[in-house]
């Protein structure tokens, strides 16, 4: 007994002096909220050369590589709080922000999309297509069809004039069972060129921010449509 108690107190005497070795300061970073609706990704930022960044959100959600870099999508409003902290020499440097997320949308907005294959602008083979929005809550489907025509082969971007509106109001009640759907139909012929389906969350994580607008990219095998959306109040 005496022996396993002589070991405890020479681990915690180690400890102790190991942690003495080290100073400890705080350390700012950005934080900027890529919307002003949730769900909201949050992308965060530090200066500085780091051999290695832990991140962190509410206490958990930690990611732990070398990034300057930590983007996480909130879907719950209200005050949440972002941590980070990394090492340079014998010096940990920590920090932590509280941030406000904004309530929820209530609207999601399609103007228009655009086609990319293998990376590239595509244009569709030339012929008349519809294209289906619809969005599932759990209890019914809304529906949004909008039919154009390809009429060259330089025709990559699409505008819809009367956008597709969707009433979101109250998805994040029950948010695992909001869906958004995307099909696309080849009317010649009655062929599905692309269908796709995404969460309100995975919708959000795709979400970057451009200098007009909001691009979510859905794929398939071969395809890329760019959505042009928005989240609104």
């Amino acid at each position: 007994m005496k022996k396993h108690l002589l070991i405890i107190i020479s681990l915690v005497g180690f400890n102790y002096s190991c942690s003495d070795k080290f100073d400890v300061e705080s350390i700012d970073f950005k934080v900027e909220l890529l919307d002003d609706v949730s769900p909201v990704k949050v992308r965060c930022t530090v200066d500085g050369d780091w051999d290695y960044v832990r991140w962190g959100a509410d206490g958990g959600v930690y990611n732990d590589y070398k990034s300057n870099t930590f983007e996480y999508v909130f879907v719950s409003p209200g005050n949440h709080t972002i941590e980070m902290s990394t090492w340079k020499g014998d010096t940990k440097y920590v920090g932590e922000k509280e941030i406000t997320i904004p309530e929820p949308a209530s609207k999601l907005k399609v103007s228009g999309f655009q086609f990319k294959k293998d990376g590239n602008a595509y244009s569709l083979p030339i012929g008349k297509y519809k294209i289906s929005f619809s969005y599932y809550n759990s209890k019914e489907y809304k529906y949004h069809d909008f039919f154009f025509e390809i009429e060259d082969d330089n025709t990559v971007i699409i505008s819809i004039a009367s956008p597709a509106m969707f009433n979101i109001n109250g998805y994040q009640e029950n948010i695992e069972n909001f869906y958004f759907y995307c099909n696309l139909e080849n009317v010649d012929n009655n062929t599905l060129v692309f269908r796709k389906r995404w969460s309100f969350v995975q919708i959000a994580e795709l979400i970057d921010v451009d200098p007009s607008s909001h691009s979510i990219p859905i794929h398939n095998d071969t395809l890329t449509i760019l959505l042009d959306v928005d989240w609104m109040p």
